[in-house]
């Protein structure tokens, strides 16, 4: 894989490049099609391949697709549906989170809760870590750190919308922060409910 163990000096993180010039966690692996079964996020394992790669994510390759659900402080977070969408009040969403400031991210970590109509899994993260942006404002330009979040509906029809708490707790330069924010039915293509 090319890995270096030598932490790279704009990030405190530990991301170092590899030979495709993209950041990556030492001793990171690919991440697979299938996830572990994992109902809380945190964890995780590395990028090994974030380049032209998917990132573990179904196909999901870059921040720039989906819709965006939060932007704070340089974290930007997107939401992108797998698949075929909702179906049967059901999906499987992939949630992007993207850096467009200067100063790295580390020890990203999200939490989901749902409504009781609602059962999810959240499987783990691609990575813990974002570098910093190479050019702050335009993007993020990196590819993202993926995470895949199941949703299925636990009754029977008429289904009730798909809403979603995240709340996301990081460090950056040493200050440990808490973002959170509600999904509603319209990041998941149901329209205004």
């Amino acid at each position: 894989m090319g890995v270096s163990a030598q932490p790279s000096p704009a990030c405190s993180c530990h991301c170092t490049p590899h030979a495709g010039g993209a950041p990556t966690t030492p001793g990171a692996v690919r991440a697979g099609a299938g996830e572990a079964s994992s109902t809380g996020g945190g964890g995780g394992g590395g990028r090994g391949s974030r380049g032209g790669g998917s990132g573990g994510a179904d196909g999901v390759s870059s921040a720039a697709g989906g819709v965006e659900v939060l932007r704070s402080e340089g974290l930007i977070v997107r939401i992108a549906l797998s698949g075929g969408g909702v179906v049967g009040g059901s999906c499987v969403a992939i949630l992007c989170y993207g850096n467009d400031a200067s100063t790295p991210v580390s020890n990203l970590a999200a939490q989901v809760a749902v409504p009781k109509h609602l059962r999810m899994q959240l499987g783990p993260p691609s990575d813990t870590c974002l570098p910093p942006e190479p050019l702050p404002g335009f993007g993020p330009t990196l590819p993202p750190i993926t995470q895949t979040l199941r949703l299925a509906q636990v009754g029977r029809p008429p289904y009730k919308p798909l809403k979603v708490r995240l709340r996301l707790a990081y460090e950056r330069e040493g200050k440990h922060i808490v973002e959170e924010a509600t999904i509603g039915p319209e990041s998941f293509g149901q329209g205004m409910v």
